[in-house]
């Protein structure tokens, strides 16, 4: 998904998240959890529209984004582990991460998100 960071201050309400979920994240997603922009009826109106095999998810059902969570995971630890003054300089060290990350590690991660697809579709089929 390509890089976005919201700007210094912003309050992300509906109609910016919205915008967001719009122009940056839809072909990258296919469920959300229960924040509360996620949950509003103008975004799952549009999801449901818009965005093929939308799903809203529990917050106890088998989640599939475990890929995205371990590569977030491992670039938190990284660019935390430094301080940043301003802003600049965290996108810099964002960006200087995602660039080292290791094909493997990528690899490794999408396996298991593999897995945990397979997990769900199982638990769909007992539901």
């Amino acid at each position: 998904m390509p890089r976005h960071f919201f700007g210094p201050k912003e309050k992300v309400n509906t109609e910016i998240y919205f915008n967001v979920l719009k122009t940056v994240v839809v072909p990258w997603m296919d469920s959300q959890d229960s924040a509360p922009a996620h949950k509003a009826k103008l975004v799952q109106s549009w999801l449901k529209k818009n965005v093929l095999n939308f799903q809203h998810l529990a917050p106890q059902q088998p989640r599939p984004e475990l890929m995205r969570l371990l590569l977030v995971g491992k670039l938190e630890r990284e660019v935390c582990a430094t301080h940043h003054s301003n802003v600049a300089s965290l996108k810099t060290s964002i960006k200087s991460e995602m660039d080292k990350l290791d094909p493997s590690e990528v690899s490794m991660a999408s396996g298991r998100f593999r897995r945990r697809l397979e997990d769900i579709i199982e638990a769909e089929a007992i539901e």
